[in-house]
């Protein structure tokens, strides 16, 4: 481990378009004490991943890059995980490929992590938000200290891309699950969260934009995905205040009753609805969409 470096972990999919964009706003950082280590999750000879490494070509002399391709595709979590094997910084950051830095980034969560206690694991910044059809809105950071219930709540919004974690800690957890495909950096968050407290960064650190291209399309897998992370954390979550539990549990209730409302299987989302602690909500959504229906 080497004291004081930042090393910035960037897995991709299917990214080639989008990735030298994001590599840029890595090495124009104003804080230069960094390695960037992009890991290529499209698997060798295929398109993309030839693709891919001919766009990162004008990097590879770059000191302190490096790029790895794995064999064949696997998923986000195992990504982050062969970046970390190959990372040496005192300091991590998983970034992702389409998403870019502002230049003082980097140094602004450094300056403010390396002066925490032993009992703070990470340091997370306020973003600007830009969805797909390119409205822009800001996600302030303005928490610090024990986080682990207003993260599950949704009251505070951390990332992989808005967060700088100590790689011991990292180290301590074992690194990412690699049995989630989806919520990778919601479950290695929570399980820091268990354990540490976080502090915040209120610079703008990240312009987040969110792309559909790796998103799935089906509300049956995206249920799939959520019930997978509900259950891993259940340990966690059925420690906390009943209340809160049910809180929690609803967020996932309302994303899934919105995606069979889409797919017009009104069974399901009249279920996750009813489910849900805010069921006059999610039907009045319904509503919208029949009217919305009914005009087209």
């Amino acid at each position: 481990m080497k004291n004081d470096l930042v090393s910035i972990i960037v897995p991709t999919y299917k990214g080639s378009d989008i990735i030298c964009k994001c590599i840029d706003s890595i090495i124009q950082q104003s804080y230069k004490n960094i390695e960037v280590i992009v890991v290529d999750d499209n698997g060798k000879d295929t398109q993309e991943q030839i693709a891919t490494e001919e766009k990162l070509q004008k990097y590879i002399n770059i000191l302190g890059f490096q790029y790895v391709a794995h064999e064949k595709n696997k998923n986000g979590s195992a990504a982050r995980n062969t970046g970390l094997k190959k990372a040496i910084g005192e300091y991590i950051c998983f970034f992702d490929d389409d998403d870019v830095y502002y230049m003082d980034a980097i140094n602004a969560m450094y300056e403010k992590l390396k002066s925490t206690s032993e009992e703070c694991a990470l340091v997370y910044c306020s973003l600007a938000s830009v969805s797909n059809s390119g409205q822009q809105r800001v996600i302030e950071a303005r928490k610090d200290g024990e986080m682990l219930v207003d993260y599950l709540l949704r009251k505070v919004f951390l990332c992989s891309s808005n967060v700088m974690f100590k790689r011991q800690v990292i180290d301590e957890i074992g690194g990412f699950d690699e049995s989630f495909k989806r919520h990778q950096d919601m479950e290695v968050i929570t399980r820091v969260l268990v354990k540490y407290l976080a502090v915040h960064e209120n610079y703008i650190g990240i312009k987040k934009v969110w792309l559909k291209r790796n998103l799935p399309t089906e509300a049956c897998i995206v249920e799939a995905y959520g019930q997978h992370y509900i259950g891993k954390m259940k340990p966690y979550i059925e420690k906390l205040p009943q209340l809160d539990q049910e809180r929690i549990y609803s967020h996932f209730y309302i994303d899934w009753s919105k995606g069979y409302l889409y797919e017009r299987n009104f069974k399901k989302f009249w279920y996750y609805a009813m489910l849900s602690t805010h069921p006059i909500k999610c039907t009045a959504l319904a509503v919208k969409y029949v009217v919305g229906q009914l005009i087209h």
